[in-house]
């Protein structure tokens, strides 16, 4: 009766923070009424059946899990590179010199502070500015696309969370003004 009442306690989840703890623990709820469902089926039969409700309800979601899990391809692949420039090294020409070698199609750049957003443009011709927040401590970032990659950007944004960060508020760019400029 307990592990019926903890699987039924997913339902409260989303209300009551009580409820979600137990959530966690569906696997655990589906063997404990396994071992019950198999003393029982010795015992009282009946009893047993209603056990299956309960066990079969905390492995349906669980199943997924376990099975291997297909492959979809649009044959296109896509190389994302999310690189920290760290503001405080002496020379960055190392750095760029990396980024230039992997041709990706997507770089997220960390510590990109208003000097270094300055030299992308002669560092890394090859990709526009999709959208940068440069900054003079570690929060600065920026999204550079390659130009020759079939990406469209529609709106890029930077939400600094939570809202006692010290980042500047949300800000959202169209792609026809994205650079940040």
């Amino acid at each position: 009766m307990l592990l019926t009442l903890a699987s039924l306690s997913v339902f409260l989840a989303e209300h009551w923070w009580v409820a979600e703890l137990f959530s966690h623990l569906r696997l655990y709820y589906a063997i404990a009424l396994l071992a019950c469902v198999t003393v029982l089926l010795w015992l009282r039969p009946r009893i047993a059946a209603l056990c299956l409700l309960p066990m079969l309800f905390n492995l349906v979601p669980l199943v997924p899990l376990y099975l291997p899990a297909s492959a979809v391809t649009t044959g296109q692949k896509w190389t994302l590179i999310h690189y920290n420039l760290d503001r405080s090294a002496a020379n960055h020409d190392t750095a760029f010199a990396y980024l230039r070698a992997q041709n990706a199609q997507i770089l997220l750049l960390q510590e990109v502070t208003p000097a270094l957003q300055q030299r992308f443009a002669s560092e890394l011709p090859a990709y526009h500015i999709a959208f940068a927040q440069p900054m003079d401590n570690t929060q600065g970032s920026a999204l550079l696309v390659h130009r020759a990659a079939p990406i469209e950007l529609q709106e890029s944004a930077i939400i600094a969370l939570p809202e006692y960060s010290t980042r500047s508020a949300p800000r959202s760019r169209s792609a026809n003004n994205s650079c940040g400029c």
